[in-house]
């Protein structure tokens, strides 16, 4: 059986090393740095799953998913938006479709 297809956008290389380390036995972990470098790769390559950073330079992960949910409507992978922003609400981008799900980024503090 083969290993579902996983693409992971971040703009910081650590997160992009750490994705694909922790996740590289389950998953085929594809990682781009930007929402150009992601896009190009889907043109030519199909996904099952996107898991993006918002707060990126350039375009940030909610407008590169809006790109994808409208350039692939026939084949869209799942999509999953990763913040450490509290501020922002994406109720409506699931509402609209454009995102699947979101996970915040939280800082624990222990006492």
């Amino acid at each position: 059986m083969s290993k579902l297809k996983v693409l992971y956008l971040d703009d910081d290389p650590p997160n992009l090393t750490l994705f694909g380390h922790m996740f590289r036995r389950d998953f085929d972990v594809i990682t781009k740095p930007n929402g150009d470098e992601a896009l190009a790769y889907l043109d030519h390559d199909h996904v099952d799953l996107i898991v993006t950073d918002h707060r990126m330079p350039g375009m940030s992960g909610l407008e590169f998913l809006d790109l994808v949910t409208k350039k692939f409507k026939s084949h869209l992978p799942g999509r999953i938006l990763v913040s450490g922003y509290t501020e922002n609400d994406f109720s409506d981008a699931m509402e609209d479709q454009i995102l699947d799900a979101y996970i915040s980024k939280q800082t624990y503090t222990r006492r």
